[in-house]
């Protein structure tokens, strides 16, 4: 045991002597990878985690159903955003047109980021904006909408003309 106590103090010597024989050169390349790592890690920190930039990108809505129906036809929207992905489908019974899948999203994306609208908004504000970015005439027989916004409060919205 007490050799095992003297050889404790010579074998921290001994590193100590050898970490101190690094050259220049050694050092310098050490160096190198000690600032690579460390711009590695800055990159890191720069960019969001992937969760973060797929929240950042995402509509203030997790679900959008809009129905507009008038003497020539209906217009239908919806969208839902989830973890796995975003769905879409428009039905423009006006233009007799239809789109499903990811031209649906890209379409109805263009339209949803540029409301203003919160949960907090009035029908007729809503109303009003919706039919001005989705370019829909205001002569509508009735307009029903559903809203789950982010913040999971989900909101109605209809009116109807005669």
């Amino acid at each position: 045991m007490d050799a095992a106590k003297k050889l404790i103090p010579v074998f921290l010597i001994s590193g100590l002597v050898i970490s101190g024989c690094n050259t220049s050169d050694d050092m310098t390349r050490d160096d190198a990878v000690l600032e690579e790592n460390q711009s590695e890690r800055e990159a890191t920190d720069a960019a969001p985690p992937q969760s973060e930039t797929a929240e950042t990108d995402a509509l203030r809505f997790k679900e959008f159903e809009l129905e507009v129906e008038y003497e020539d036809g209906t217009y239908e929207a919806e969208y839902e955003g989830t973890e796995l992905g975003e769905e879409g489908e428009i039905e423009d019974g006006l233009n007799g047109s239809e789109l499903k899948g990811e031209e649906a999203v890209s379409a109805l994306k263009a339209r949803l980021d540029n409301l203003t609208i919160t949960a907090d908004s009035q029908d007729q504000e809503v109303i009003q904006e919706v039919l001005e970015k989705f370019q829909l005439p205001e002569d509508y027989k009735s307009f029903k909408l559903k809203i789950n916004y982010t913040d999971d409060r989900e909101v109605r919205y209809e009116d109807s003309q005669s």
